[in-house]
């Protein structure tokens, strides 16, 4: 199989790249290590049909290539400041653990090889959280070393070797206080409650910015900072389901905190019975919805494209895979996706989240409104009562890459019927700009593949679009 002898040789290069890191090499090791045991499994892999493996082992490829890059950005002090700066450094080792995770599940569903206890979830963060306190000792002692040498150089007729040693002990300073900052911020945030919040603390605009079929979002101003406020609209018929539906955006937003999620900062409940208000106050995202961005006139470059993409399948793979019971959207699409100042864009209307289980409970996750028939997968759009599930929502996915690639709303002014028959009957897919990347028109027309299986999961979508970024970087 063409992809075999590449993941091999990745792993070989990752083997050489670890003799050389300069900082966090027990995470290194520990990620060094479960390469290794699923070489063990790859290579197992050369007498099986191609087509059972074969997307299995394309994903597994493109997360080692971003190991690799990992992997080397340990082994200049240079290239660690610069990462550290730009970025938690423990978030991209639990990314790349999670989808060699991934990749270990579903080697296990085609081998059924009984080694998930290295890739169990509640040992590696036990081992994750050991590696970094001996990542945090092992810094110490470099550290500590380091100020031996400068000592012992004090006196030296080299200028140069002690500057150098003066240079390296910044470098290092420098990056154990980015550290831990880092550290605390990711412990705070697994800390974090939702704060209830009094109707004095809040100034709110009288008019509302949007308006949906259940609620109103205003501009509002808490502890002297903009943020939105959500108002859920209520009927004095169903205000017990109003509460429920309130109560799981808020619990949702709490619990998946991402710079691709919008972020909740409390809620606030008043009055009583009918005249109850539930209100949820949440980071304010300056240009709204990505769907009015993408339909403005400004022109976007690709760079700012591909990050908008990526941001958007780190929202979605984040909701997939981060969490014990993985949850879907169940309403991916444009509107769902607000734009900051920065052109970042955030996941938000988590209030119809649900795991895979509770929608087999309810046998599926409906979606009417005539707006919403473009997302709709070609499954969907023929059986009416289609069990909604992971690759489902990564057609949708695709559709909102493709607006984002085009800056166009999908199939604009075709009624629904004709998106049936265009969609599941003529296998049609709307095309990309003629100067789409290449690669980015590939994994587009992955994610609207017709078979779901075709589909890629959200954390190759995430991987592919890494690499699409750098490529851009060196274009």
């Amino acid at each position: 199989m063409e992809y075999i002898p590449k993941i091999i040789s990745l792993a070989a290069d990752i083997d050489t790249h670890l003799r050389k890191v300069k900082m966090n090499n027990s995470q290194c090791q520990r990620l060094h290590s479960r390469i290794e045991m699923l070489m063990v499994v790859v290579k197992m892999m050369q007498d099986l049909e191609e087509q059972d493996v074969s997307k299995v082992l394309k994903e597994l490829k493109i997360t080692l290539q971003n190991a690799e890059d990992l992997v080397k950005s340990f082994t200049s002090w240079r290239s660690i400041k610069k990462l550290v700066r730009a970025s938690n450094a423990l978030e991209k080792f639990q990314y790349i653990n999670d989808r060699l995770n991934d990749s270990a599940q579903q080697l296990m569903l085609v081998l059924t090889v009984s080694f998930s206890r290295t890739f169990k979830e509640e040992n590696r963060k036990l081992e994750d959280k050991r590696d970094q306190e001996e990542d945090e000792k092992s810094l110490n002692q470099v550290k500590a070393a380091n100020q031996d040498l400068h000592d012992e150089c004090d006196n030296s007729a080299n200028p140069l070797i002690q500057k150098r040693l003066e240079e390296v002990a910044a470098d290092i300073r420098e990056i154990k206080t980015i550290m831990v900052s880092n550290k605390k911020a990711a412990s705070s945030s697994q800390q974090y409650r939702i704060r209830e919040i009094n109707m004095t603390e809040l100034q709110k605009d009288s008019n509302p910015f949007l308006i949906t079929d259940t609620s109103k979002y205003y501009k509002g101003v808490f502890l002297k900072q903009s943020v939105a406020i959500k108002r859920f609209i209520s009927e004095s018929a169903n205000i017990n389901n109003v509460q429920k539906v309130f109560m799981r955006e808020a619990e949702t937003m709490n619990q998946f905190r991402s710079d691709n999620i919008v972020r909740i900062y409390g809620i606030c409940m008043t009055g009583e019975g009918h005249r109850s208000e539930f209100l949820i106050v949440m980071e304010y995202c300056k240009y709204g919805a990505l769907k009015n961005v993408l339909g403005s006139e400004k022109q976007l470059p690709w760079s700012k494209r591909v990050q908008m993409s990526l941001d958007t399948a780190r929202a979605v793979y984040w909701l997939h895979q981060s969490q014990e019971k993985a949850r879907l959207h169940c309403r991916v699409n444009s509107t769902s996706f607000l734009v900051d100042e920065d052109y970042r864009v955030k996941l938000a209307g988590l209030e119809l989240t649900k795991t895979e289980t509770s929608i087999k409970r309810n046998k599926s996750a409906k979606r009417d409104s005539a707006s919403e028939i473009p997302y709709l997968s070609p499954q969907q759009l023929n059986e009416v009562n289609y069990q909604y599930d992971e690759k489902c929502e990564v057609y949708s996915l695709g559709i909102v890459l493709w607006e984002i690639s085009s800056c166009k709303t999908p199939f604009e002014g075709v009624n629904p019927k004709d998106i049936r028959t265009r969609v599941y009957e003529e296998k049609f897919h709307e095309p990309l700009p003629d100067d789409c990347p290449r690669d980015l028109v590939e994994l587009i027309d992955e994610c609207r593949a017709f078979e779901p299986f075709e589909r890629p999961s959200a954390g190759a979508v995430v991987d592919r679009l890494l690499q699409i970024q750098e490529q851009c970087k060196s274009a």
